[in-house]
C-alpha cells in the first residue's frame, strides 16, 4: 500500500511524477511550436516553387519540349520534401511522377501572355517531417525522463540521509521503550537540534514528562483512592444488604410480569383454537338435537302391541343423556365466547395509514406462513403507487382480510401447480392504487380458477371448497364484513383455468 511506504518513497514518487509531468508539458509545447514553424516552412515551399518553376514550365509547355519539360519536372520532384509532380495540358498529360497526397497537394496555373496553357500539381511529404518530429519527440521524452530519474535518486538519498533515518530512530526507540512514559524517559539523541526534526523530539520528550507527572499524580490519588474504598466498603456492605431485599421483591414482580405476558400471549393463542373448536361443538349440539327428534318419531313408529315390550326407561336415559349433552355443550359454547371476548383485540377506531406498506406487509407474512407450513414457493409482484396519502382505516381487520384472500389464493396455486406440472411458475400480483376518491387493492393470482356456482357462494359464512379440517367456511365472510365495514366494495373475477382477481374498493373519507 502506498499509505505504508516510507516518506523517502513517497517524496521520490511525487517528486518524479511532478517532475515527469511538467517535463513532459513544456516539451511538448516546445515541439509543437517548432513544429508549427517548420510545417509553415514547409509549405513555403510552394511559393518557392512558384517563383522558381511556373514560369519556366509554362514557357516550355507553351513551345511544347517534352524533354526540357521532363527535366524541370525531375529537378523538381527532387525537392525537399516534394512528394508529387503532375503537369497536364488540357487533357494531355506531360508529367507524372510520385504518390499523391490530396490533403498536400496545391495546383498552379501555367500561362504564357496571361493566357492558360496548362497546370502544375505538387504534393509535399509532410509525414516526412512528423516522423521527424516523432523521433525527435521520442528523444526528449527519454533524456528528460532519465534526467528526472537521475535527480528523483539523489533527492532520495538526501531525505533519506536528513529526514527519514532521523524519524526512524525516534521510531525504534518508541517501539523498543514502550514503558518509556510510565519511567520518565527521554528520547537521548537529536534534542539538541533546532530544526524541525530537534523540535519534534523536544516536544516527544516534554510529553513524555507530563505523562510520567501525570502517572505520578494519577498513583497518588489511587492510593488515596483505596483509603477511601476501604472506608466505605463497611457502609456498601449494610446498603447491599438492603439492595438485596429490594432485588428479591424485583424479582417477584418479574415473576408475575412474566405470568402476565403468558397469559396474554395463552389468550392470543386460544382465539384461534376456540375458532376450531366451535364448529365441532355446533355440530354435536345439533346432533343431540336431530338424536331426541328421530328417537321420538321411532317411538311413534312403534306399534302399540309392541310398544309393551319397549323399554321406556332406556329411552329416557338416552333424552337424559342427549339433554346433558346438549347442556354441556353449551357451556363448552360460552367458555369459548368468553374466551374470544378476552382474547380478540379491539379494532374500533380508524388509524391513518399507508395503505400500501400495510398491505405489503399483510401479503409477506401470508406467503411466508403458507410457505413454512406448505413447502410451496410463487412469484409476489408489488405495484403500488407511492404518492397515496395514508388514509383512515381499521389496521388489524384490514390486515385479517388480505391475508385471507392471499391464503386461498396461495392454497388455489398450490394445487394448480400439482395438478399442471413442472412448466407452471405461480405468480401473485398485488396492485394497489387510487381512483377518483377510493384506494384499490387488486390481488390477483394463477391458480386453478372459481367456477360460477362457487362464485355465488363464496362469501356466505361457514361456504369452503377445502378438505375437512383445511378450512372453516368463515374467512371469505368475514372479509367481505370486514370491507363493508371500511363502507368499501370487494369484487370477484374468475373464470375456471385462468386464476382469480379480488378487487377491494376503499373510500378515502
Amino acid at each position: 500500500m502506498f499509505k505504508d511506504r516510507s516518506l523517502s518513497f513517497k517524496t521520490l514518487l511525487i517528486t518524479w511524477t511532478i517532475t515527469s509531468a511538467f517535463t513532459i508539458l513544456f516539451t511538448t509545447i516546445q515541439i509543437i511550436y517548432e513544429y508549427r514553424g517548420e510545417r509553415d516552412d514547409l509549405y513555403e515551399t510552394y511559393n518557392i516553387i512558384n517563383d522558381l518553376y511556373v514560369a519556366p514550365l509554362s514557357e516550355s509547355l507553351w513551345i511544347m519540349n517534352k524533354s526540357i519539360i521532363t527535366t524541370q519536372a525531375n529537378s523538381l520532384i527532387s525537392f525537399p520534401y516534394v512528394s508529387y509532380v503532375k503537369i497536364i495540358d488540357e487533357d494531355v498529360v506531360y508529367f507524372e511522377k510520385g504518390t499523391k497526397d490530396t490533403k498536400t497537394s496545391k495546383r498552379f496555373d501555367l500561362a504564357y501572355k496571361n493566357e492558360k496553357i496548362g497546370e502544375l500539381e505538387v504534393g509535399l511529404n509532410v509525414s516526412l517531417l512528423e516522423g521527424k518530429f516523432l523521433k525527435r519527440v521520442m528523444v526528449t521524452v527519454l533524456i528528460q525522463g532519465l534526467k528526472a530519474i537521475f535527480v528523483c535518486i539523489l533527492l532520495f538519498f538526501a531525505y533519506e540521509l536528513l529526514i527519514t533515518r532521523s524519524l526512524r530512530r525516534v521510531s525504534q526507540f518508541l517501539i523498543t521503550h514502550p514503558d518509556a512514559t510510565s519511567k520518565g524517559e527521554n528520547i537521548p539523541f537529536d534534542a539538541d537540534r533546532n530544526d524541525e526534526l530537534g523540535i519534534l523530539v523536544k516536544n516527544m520528550n516534554g510529553f513524555i514528562n507530563y505523562i510520567f507527572g501525570l502517572n505520578q499524580s494519577l498513583k497518588t490519588l489511587n492510593d488515596d483512592l483505596e483509603k477511601k474504598v476501604d472506608e466505605r466498603t463497611h457502609q456498601l456492605k449494610d446498603k447491599n444488604l438492603k439492595l438485596v431485599e429490594v432485588i428479591e421483591d424485583l424479582e417477584k414482580a418479574h415473576e408475575q410480569l412474566a405470568t402476565s405476558e403468558r397469559l396474554a400471549s395463552l389468550g392470543k393463542m386460544t382465539s384461534g383454537i376456540a375458532h376450531e373448536i366451535k364448529n365441532p361443538v355446533y355440530i354435536v349440539v345439533n346432533s343431540m338435537s336431530l338424536i331426541r327428534e328421530l328417537l321420538d318419531e321411532l317411538v311413534d313408529e312403534i306399534p302399540e302391541e309392541v310398544k309393551k315390550d319397549v323399554d321406556t326407561e332406556l329411552v329416557a336415559e338416552i333424552k337424559d343423556l342427549c339433554n346433558r349433552s346438549e347442556k354441556s355443550c353449551d357451556r363448552v359454547g360460552n367458555i369459548i365466547n368468553s374466551m374470544l371476548s378476552l382474547s380478540r383485540g379491539s379494532d374500533d377506531s380508524r388509524e391513518n395509514t399507508d395503505v400500501g406498506e400495510l398491505v405489503k406487509s399483510a401479503v409477506e407474512f401470508a406467503y411466508e406462513a403458507f410457505k413454512s407450513k406448505n413447502q410451496f414457493a410463487c412469484s409476489l409482484r408489488f405495484n403500488a403507487d407511492l404518492k397515496m396519502d395514508r388514509i383512515p382505516i381499521y389496521k388489524t381487520e384490514l390486515s385479517r382480510a388480505v391475508i385471507n384472500i392471499v391464503d386461498n389464493a396461495l392454497y388455489s396455486m398450490k394445487r394448480n401447480s400439482l395438478n399442471v406440472g413442472d412448466e407452471y411458475k405461480a405468480t401473485l400480483i398485488v396492485d394497489i392504487h387510487k381512483e377518483d376518491e377510493e384506494v384499490v387493492i387488486e390481488i390477483n393470482d394463477n391458480g386453478e380458477g372459481i367456477p360460477e356456482e362457487v362464485k355465488k357462494s363464496i362469501f356466505n359464512p361457514f361456504f369452503t371448497t377445502k378438505p375437512a379440517g383445511d378450512g372453516t367456511g368463515l374467512g371469505m365472510s368475514m372479509t367481505y364484513d370486514i370491507i363493508k365495514k371500511h363502507g368499501g366494495n370487494i369484487e370477484l373475477e374468475s373464470e375456471l383455468g385462468s386464476g382469480a382477481k379480488f378487487k377491494i374498493n376503499i373510500p378515502i373519507s
